[in-house]
């Protein structure tokens, strides 16, 4: 059995990547399972915290860091081991996951796995992204989040908002980008491939249910699998997002702004 993380920020398309490879009959691949926000998920039998808040009820002594450690430990093992008729099992290992809560790196350092790192290119498009998921999460239609990783931006529409360049939002996406360097520079310590959003989802406005064959070739061949099987289709339709002039109401001056800056990058 081969064993892999997918590694990724939030907003890269883990879930489409995840539902196409799900399809696969010999490959199994598990979700968020080590969520670190019980608040979000309390039902999920498979959550991490729900288990470990679960042992605590039963034994309050166990509530020790290093309790908490060894059970995580035994928490991804025996996942893995769960699934080991099939040829792959893996994981949705989000940054957050990594910097977060130390026992998962450690975990992985001592047990490597195969690593697939999607990463997405457009940091600007990505933090969009998640503003606008965060504001439909706080119920905001209209107007600003009290986050300071959010400053700068303006929620104008249901996919429309206005970017204010800012310090503390030039922050944050030093901060993105700094994360995603800093996780290929890990994952070079293990097996791995590097895929990006948007080899997969293609350009804007296109809508994908399954890999690109080019993507399918890479991800399947790394896992040790047949890439050619039919039926790898998501239960799921990706719709890659429109262009960036078409949900920034101040495009123009955002990008007179970036140039000025240096930051042309960001620009589609």
């Amino acid at each position: 059995m081969i064993r892999f993380i997918l590694l990724a920020a939030n907003r890269s398309g883990t879930n489409f990547f995840r539902s196409v490879v799900s399809c696969h009959p010999d490959v199994h691949m598990f979700g968020e399972i080590l969520f670190y926000d019980y608040e979000f998920l309390p039902d999920r039998e498979e959550n991490f915290y729900v288990q470990w808040l679960r042992a605590v009820q039963k034994d309050p002594s166990q509530i020790t860091y290093r309790n908490m450690y060894a059970c995580a430990q035994r928490f991804i093992a025996s996942n893995f081991e769960s699934m080991a008729r099939m040829k792959a099992v893996g994981m949705d290992i989000k940054y957050d996951f990594w910097d977060r809560l130390p026992f998962v790196a450690s975990y992985f350092l001592r047990n490597p796995p195969k690593v697939i790192h999607l990463v997405r290119h457009n940091t600007l498009r990505m933090h969009i992204s998640a503003f606008l998921l965060t504001c439909r999460n706080h119920g905001v239609e209209r107007g600003t989040l009290p986050i300071h990783e959010y400053d700068g931006f303006v929620r104008t529409g249901e996919h429309q908002v206005e970017v204010h360049i800012c310090k503390p939002l030039l922050e944050t996406f030093i901060h993105l980008e700094y994360r995603k360097q800093r996780f290929r520079d890990i994952a070079s310590k293990f097996e791995h491939i590097e895929i990006s959003y948007e080899d997969i989802v293609g350009p804007t406005q296109q809508s994908v249910s399954t890999f690109p064959p080019p993507v399918a070739e890479k991800v399947f061949g790394f896992l040790g699998v047949a890439h050619d099987v039919p039926g790898l289709v998501a239960d799921m339709e990706k719709v890659s997002p429109p262009a960036l002039r078409d949900i920034v109401d101040n495009y123009d001056d955002l990008c007179a702004n970036l140039r000025s800056l240096g930051l042309e990058r960001y620009i589609d």
